[in-house]
């Protein structure tokens, strides 16, 4: 699967946005930040130059960016991958994951605005 289509499967299924609900310049932005977020929980790759499907290493993974809604990524070595790619399996599983990190770290700051707010705040 695509990452830009990854990217938005996971972010509309944790948010409820989708494309038509938010500007285009912070949908792209939304959809670079879930790119990274599905590099925490899955493998990653992209289309070499002889058409394979090859592993993007994790030392570039962890330093570089999405662009583009995760079409690219650019290594901090100076490399550009292009054709990103996801196994479905492991998006889906991804949902699950980052919901539930999602709902964790909500969860915590509820319950730290709640304490903030008490009798004496």
């Amino acid at each position: 699967m695509k990452m830009r289509v990854a990217a938005a499967l996971v972010y509309h299924n944790i948010t409820g946005t989708t494309r038509t609900t938010a500007s285009g310049q912070e949908y792209e932005a939304a959809l670079a930040d879930t790119a990274i977020a599905l590099c925490q929980v899955a493998d990653v790759y992209y289309t070499n130059t002889e058409g394979r499907l090859t592993l993007i290493p994790e030392d570039d993974l962890m330093h570089g960016r999405f662009e583009h809604a995760g079409d690219d990524f650019h290594a901090r070595s100076g490399q550009i991958y292009r054709n990103i790619m996801l196994r479905r399996s492991e998006v889906m599983d991804a949902v699950v994951i980052l919901r539930k990190a999602r709902e964790t770290i909500d969860n915590a700051q509820a319950g730290s605005h709640s304490a903030v707010s008490g009798p004496f705040g």
